[in-house]
């Protein structure tokens, strides 16, 4: 056949001397069964100049061994589709304009320093089915590279599979790109920023450099399922993303020897909803990590001295995997900001340094994690909970006098005076009337509280168009009990009682009803003086403490917990905790356990799981939180009163009927031991165990939050009705509220 300009479409076998040249908005077509092998220069197809609009669709095959076999000068589009084949020295190359381009075919540069595609700026796009391959198998100067299939360079040293001198590269799971390195970013690109999302296998074929950025700044996004064979570096200036999916991740972040498999990204941030487990913790030193909302992360080697952990969101929760959970245990702040966790004896089991410069309300929680380990909720980074005024969100502890406060119903109140009090709940001769209740997020709705609300127990909630104390309502699920051992107070006043948002839920303000004096700031600065006697009477809304209506909340607030995920705890999880040492039964028998104990030990700890009975049953009264019921006591076959001095803490009075005596214990019981020479043998008759909650998986959380498990409820800020999922308005037409006074002093 005669060198000539190939045909368009090509059909047959066509070998050609002189390239095809394109003109502005003309497509050349390679048929499924036509070759094109050229050995014209400067390629085999070209787009020279200001040519634009040029489009190359490929079914066939293009091959040119002397040249590139595709040039465009100011951008165009190819389309190698499945089957067809592009090869030459180069396989294609795009200079000034953007170029587009999907390949789901192959495309191979067989040049010594051959380059697959090399684009100044684009989008390139290989799928599952595609391979690119050469010396460098893509370059992109700028633009989106996405890889669904594979991308491999030769294994000769100093091939890379893909060039990232600016731009996005996404390796999709199940993609593969490799190299002798696997991507690197040149000295010589300049100091631009470069984004990496890897959910496939990046490798480096002689295990050395998977990534390798050496001008630009790195943003690296890692998704769970995501490979990297050899080291990771970038110039200092990095961030590493771990991505949020369906599945939790895993990242090994070994070191490989002489190096440290990730270096030079001092800031690491976990996507908010993310789980990932660093089976390594070998980072840079002073790494900064950020947790965000909902996130967990779990270090299996620690983290090093030095390094910031920043939780993105309030409430957050470290996980200390090393420590069993005992109800015993207690987490006090220190003045330095160390957080402190010790036992019930005083031992200390740990402690981190926080944020020296930042502000804590020392509200911090202890709780149980799904694998039985101590986790440590801790509160928002500015102090106390946030008030809705006409400034906007505001810590309560932040607020002034003359403070516009939104209310129900709209419009704003201001200030009328400013309440605090710090209580030492260890010391206070009755723990449980000062002791604050936690409203988890979401409680009552979706945004509702918007983060965890902590109030004092005797604080009211507004709902279903009254006011019930949050202790009535507490269910050991999304309404607990804090185990604090010091809490802080504080109370707002307005020109008149009404109904505020704190983190968003309706709750009240306060209402002087005589213990004024009790608090910091006691003698009021009136802004608008009213010296009116203030009552019970003079409530915004009516005062419920029993009743139809409350067993209706009780009720709905324990669906809406199902909902999001909780299920009950039957399980007693009953044993012993002497020091740092979990204690298991030494045999059970019908109701009865039998410990052995050393002859050393001066006080021990009965633990358990603890519910409230209201939290089972809403028809139930009884809000208090209840561990095991204890029926008798033998310590070396010796019977041991439940009245006796030595059952002072963690047990509720006595109480009796006509079948027996028992105590309560509030999941922490702690029995005192006299001096012995000899083991003590410890024999407990538990006739009763109050179920638990335990919080089911994260997507039994979040099917919770999907439209379809949605109803209507009160619109806090107007009145009206929006979306959430307990219908409060039902509830108040069914149940009319039934009033009451009360004398107590409210904390």
């Amino acid at each position: 056949m005669a060198d000539t300009s190939p045909p368009n479409p090509v059909t047959t076998s066509t070998t050609v001397a002189a390239p095809a040249v394109l003109s502005n908005d003309q497509t050349f077509t390679v048929d499924p069964t036509g070759t094109l092998t050229s050995r014209g220069t400067p390629a085999a197809i070209y787009a020279a100049g200001t040519t634009t609009g040029v489009s190359v669709i490929n079914q066939g095959t293009i091959i040119d061994t002397i040249d590139p076999v595709i040039e465009f000068n100011d951008g165009g589009s190819l389309s190698n589709q499945s089957g067809a084949v592009i090869s030459g020295l180069d396989g294609f190359k795009g200079y000034t304009g953007p170029s587009m381009i999907s390949n789901a075919g192959t495309i191979l540069a067989s040049g010594a320093t051959g380059v697959g595609i090399d684009v100044s700026t684009g989008q390139i796009t290989n799928a599952a089915a595609g391979q690119i391959a050469g010396f460098y198998g893509v370059e992109l100067g700028g633009g989106t590279l996405v890889n669904n299939g594979m991308i491999t360079a030769s294994d000769s040293p100093g091939s890379t599979g893909v060039v990232l001198s600016g731009g996005t590269l996404e390796n999709v799971a199940g993609s593969v790109i490799y190299g002798d390195v696997g991507v690197q970013n040149p000295s010589t690109a300049g100091t631009g920023t470069v984004t990496i999302i890897n959910a496939g296998t990046i490798e480096s074929t002689s295990d050395a450099q998977a990534i390798r950025i050496q001008s630009a700044t790195a943003d690296l996004i890692i998704d769970p399922g995501a490979d990297f064979i050899g080291t990771v570096t970038a110039s200092s200036a990095g961030t590493i993303e771990l991505a949020s999916a369906s599945s939790a991740g895993t990242i090994d972040f070994q070191p490989i020897t002489g190096h440290e498999f990730f270096f030079g990204f001092p800031v690491i941030n976990e996507a908010p909803g993310a789980n990932w487990t660093i089976l390594a913790a070998d980072f840079s030193p002073t790494e900064t990590i950020s947790i965000g909302a909902g996130a967990t992360l779990n270090f299996s080697a620690g983290v090093a001295a030095g390094d910031t952990i920043d939780l993105a969101s309030a409430p957050s929760t470290l996980g200390l995997s090393n420590l069993p959970y005992s109800s015993t245990d207690q987490v006090t702040l220190a003045s330095d900001n160390i957080l402190k966790l010790t036992n019930a004896f005083g031992t200390l089991l740990a402690s981190i340094q926080l944020d020296p410069s930042a502000h804590y309300t020392g509200d911090f929680t202890l709780g149980q994690s799904a694998s039985g380990n101590e986790e440590i909720v801790l509160p928002c980074f500015v102090r106390g909970t946030r008030v809705r005024t006409q400034r906007g969100e505001i810590p309560v502890e932040a607020l002034k006098l003359g403070d516009q406060v939104m209310v129900l119903g709209g419009g704003a109140r201001p200030i009328r005076w400013l309440g605090r009090r710090r209580i030492d709940i260890s010391r206070h001769p009755r723990p449980e009337q000062v002791r604050p209740v936690r409203v988890l997020a979401e409680a009552f709705g979706p945004g509702l509280p918007a983060r965890d609300l902590v109030v004092s127990p005797g604080h009211s909630l507004y709902v279903a168009g009254a006011l019930i104390p949050a202790e009535l309502l507490l269910n050991g699920a999304t309404i607990v009990r804090e185990a604090v051992g010091e809490v802080e107070y504080f109370h707002v006043e307005l020109d008149e009682h009404a109904v505020l948002f704190s983190e968003n839920l309706p709750s009240e303000s306060y209402l002087d009803t005589g213990n004024r004096s009790a608090f910091e700031g006691g003698a009021a600065l009136a802004l608008h003086p009213d010296f009116a006697p203030r009552h019970w009477s003079e409530t915004c809304a009516p005062l419920v403490l029993e009743g139809p209506l409350v067993v209706a909340v009780r009720g709905a607030l324990l669906a809406r917990a199902r909902a999001l995920g909780f299920r009950p705890a039957v399980d007693p999880d009953l044993h012993l905790r002497l020091g740092e040492r979990r204690i298991e039964a030494l045999r059970r028998e019908g109701e009865w356990y039998c410990f052995l104990l050393p002859p050393w030990a001066r006080e021990v700890a009965i633990l358990s799981r603890a519910g409230i009975p209201a939290g089972r049953d809403p028809q139930d009264g009884d809000c208090r939180t209840l561990g095991v019921r204890l029926h008798a006591l033998f310590l070396n076959e010796r019977f041991v009163p439940l009245d006796a001095p030595s059952l002072a803490r963690g047990f509720y009075p006595l109480e009796k009927s006509t079948v027996g005596a028992w105590r309560w214990s509030d999941g922490c019981g702690v029995l005192a031991l006299r001096p012995s020479s000899a083991p003590l043998a410890l024999r407990l008759r538990i006739a009763e165990c109050m179920p638990g909650w335990q919080r089911a998986p994260e997507s039994l959380k979040k099917n919770a939050l999907a439209p379809g498990n949605r109803s209507e409820t009160i619109n806090a800020s107007k009145g009206r009705s929006f979306s959430s999922s307990i219908d409060f308005q039902a509830l108040s037409a069914r149940s009319a509220p039934r009033t009451a006074t009360r004398s107590k002093i409210r904390m």
